[in-house]
């Protein structure tokens, strides 16, 4: 394991450093471009026929606990117009690519010739995301196991870390062991 630099958080131009890059409309925008067109692919079978529709449902409900932890995302994704904000949202995306992706991990990647990075927690997985590329939070644990979270099936210590994997399309990606489902016991 090396410690590497990440190009982009080395930049001295804020709109290029990877902290200092701004907020970006991608997440917004997509949530409601791609909720609105999930809801429209189900036709008359869909609960509610678009996100404000959603947010009314939420508000109104809201003593049933329809939002126990608020629904700001939501709030914030639904004030995008998404013709009028097409071009900044490209413009974001563009920069999160650039930014994240090509002169940030992915730079950092094939300057020192690696397979993977190791993030010391999940807070720094928006960096991943942003930049388009594949990621995996997982438990990592710290010390030793006491007997009892042993037979809990429990680790010791707690908190997370991440990884992140090359761009899509390099075949040295790391690939994600693949699960199987546990059958649900009413199936």
């Amino acid at each position: 394991m090396i410690d590497v630099d990440i190009p982009s958080l080395l930049e001295k131009d804020p709109k290029e450093n990877l902290l200092t890059a701004g907020q970006s409309s991608v997440l917004n925008y997509g949530m409601k471009r791609d909720f609105n067109t999930w809801l429209a692919s189900l036709g008359p079978a869909a609960p509610v026929k678009s996100l404000t529709e959603l947010r009314e449902w939420n508000t109104a409900h809201e003593r049933l606990g329809a939002i126990k932890y608020g629904q700001a995302q939501l709030d914030n994704s639904d004030k995008i117009d998404l013709e009028k904000d097409r071009a900044k949202y490209e413009e974001d995306r563009a920069r999160d690519i650039r930014v994240f992706g090509t002169n940030g991990i992915d730079a950092a990647m094939k300057a020192n010739n690696l397979d993977a990075l190791l993030f010391p927690g999940a807070g720094q997985r928006g960096h991943r995301v942003e930049a388009g590329l594949p990621d995996r939070a997982r438990p990592i644990r710290h010390g030793s196991e006491s007997g009892d979270q042993r037979r809990r099936g429990r680790r010791g210590g707690g908190g997370r870390g991440g990884d992140a994997g090359a761009a899509r399309g390099d075949a040295r990606r790391p690939r994600a062991p693949r699960r199987r489902r546990r059958s649900d016991p009413a199936d």
